[in-house]
């Protein structure tokens, strides 16, 4: 009978030696995972932090954007109003004088022979002309004719 004891006691030992050793790959097992997730978690704490920075600079830029846009906005309603304003100052041109009314006169008769209809010229943008040359000119042409003649 201690015989027997003793192999029942000897194979508890061994159960116990290898529940022992099961608990000890465990702790290892849960002592690595809490090793990866402490470096995952300082990993993810380092992302955050850095996404805070990128968002403080981005909601800075937003601001800023916003503001140049308030900006541009006012630039483009001043420039609306000025525009208004020029077209309701614009002189309304009016038609060439003399020669253009005999014209248009003679052209009634035959409508089809004005290929630009009724387009009023305005006089204020149209600069004098001549046929005369200018006096410097005429004093330098005759100098030139007469030096050559004599």
């Amino acid at each position: 009978m201690v015989m027997h004891h003793h192999q029942e006691l000897t194979v508890v030992n061994q159960k116990v030696q290898h529940l022992e050793r099961e608990i000890a790959l465990v702790q290892e097992a849960r002592e690595s995972a809490m090793t990866e997730h402490k470096s995952a978690r300082a990993a993810d704490a380092a992302a955050l932090e850095n996404l805070r920075e990128e968002n403080a600079v981005l909601l800075n830029d937003i601001s800023s954007l916003r503001n140049t846009l308030k900006g541009l906005k006012d630039e483009n309603e001043a420039l609306k109003s000025s525009l208004e304003e020029a077209k309701a100052q614009r002189i309304l041109p009016q038609p060439v004088e003399n020669s253009a009314k005999g014209q248009a006169q003679k052209d009634v008769a035959h409508p089809e022979s004005d290929p630009f209809g009724e387009i009023a010229m305005p006089t204020s943008h149209v600069a004098p002309f001549s046929l005369t040359p200018p006096q410097s000119a005429t004093a330098v042409l005759v100098s030139k004719v007469f030096s050559v003649a004599y």
